[in-house]
């Protein structure tokens, strides 16, 4: 009888050592990334683009989840799909595939991409992320870079006799010329 109080103290004290740990899984807290979630409080969920998804739960949630790599044309069919997952849950790692229509009534996926961590997002985070991936200027192709012919400048004159020369700005060279080495002769003299 002595044994079995003497494990039970030694076990709570271990238990305490470790931080208070119970048993019982606690809650994960809202503001920290998860590992998993559990599809069952998935209510919905919005593509941003080929690599980010919302994931909107029915606790008023919002997870962000980065995948592993870019997930090509998945913005582009808007849909993806999961296989059963273990426990019931979405985990980093796990494989969604991309759901293309092929023609109505037949669908066919192709892309296979791993979840990555589902990070928590306040609702400002999440208009601005979707406002980000709505942008007029994001659905362009076109570069974000703009380029404009320039003038360049004329060359200075040359000083006159008996004056030092003023520095002049370095002109453009042809990609094939070569310049001489400080004391070379030229040969073609």
């Amino acid at each position: 009888m002595r044994e079995a109080t003497l494990r039970s103290v030694a076990l709570a004290a271990l238990l305490a050592a470790a931080g208070g740990t119970s048993t019982r899984a606690q809650a994960p807290t809202p503001d920290v990334a998860q590992a998993c979630i559990y599809e069952t409080n998935i209510d919905h969920t919005r593509i941003l683009d080929d690599r980010n998804i919302l994931f909107f739960m029915r606790d008023h949630m919002t997870y962000q989840n980065t995948l592993k790599d870019q997930c090509y044309s998945l913005k582009a069919a808007k849909r993806f799909a999961y296989g059963e997952a273990s426990m019931h849950r979405l985990c980093t790692g796990n494989l969604i595939s991309v759901v293309h229509d092929v023609t109505p009534g037949v669908l066919s996926r192709n892309s296979m991409c791993r979840l990555g961590m589902f990070v928590p997002v306040d609702k400002d985070v999440v208009d601005d992320l979707i406002g980000a991936a709505d942008s007029p200027a994001r659905k362009s192709r076109g570069s974000s870079i703009t380029a404009s012919p320039v003038e360049l400048p004329a060359p200075m004159p040359a000083p006159p006799n008996g004056s030092e020369p003023k520095a002049q700005p370095a002109q453009p060279q042809p990609a094939d010329a070569v310049a001489p080495r400080p004391g070379a002769t030229d040969p073609s003299r």
